[in-house]
C-alpha cells in the first residue's frame, strides 16, 4: 500500500509561486476545494491520482509536496485450533 502525506508548507510555497489559492489550486486541479483543503488540514490522505493531479496543477515533482510511505500488506492466515 502506497500513502501519501501532504508537506503543507511546500504545497502553500508552490502555491504561492503559481499565484493560487484553494479555490484556483482546486479548479486547476479538477478536485474539490473541499477535497484540497482535507488535504492541507491533514483530515484525509490523497489518492495517488489525486496527488498527482494537485502535483501536475502546481507544476512540480510529486515528491516535492509529498511525503510517499509504502507499506508491505500483510495476508492475515486464520489459526487452526488444536483443541479436540
Amino acid at each position: 500500500m502506497i500513502k501519501y502525506y501532504p508537506k503543507k508548507t511546500a504545497i502553500l510555497v508552490a502555491m504561492a509561486k503559481n499565484g493560487l489559492n484553494q479555490r484556483s489550486l482546486s479548479s486547476a486541479s479538477g478536485l474539490n476545494a473541499s477535497t484540497i483543503s482535507n488535504f492541507l488540514n491533514e483530515k484525509h490522505s490523497p489518492s495517488p491520482n489525486s496527488a498527482r493531479k494537485i502535483a501536475d496543477a502546481l507544476d512540480v515533482n510529486i515528491d516535492e509536496i509529498f511525503e510517499i510511505r509504502v507499506y508491505k500488506s500483510f495476508k492475515r492466515r486464520s489459526v487452526k485450533s488444536n483443541a479436540n
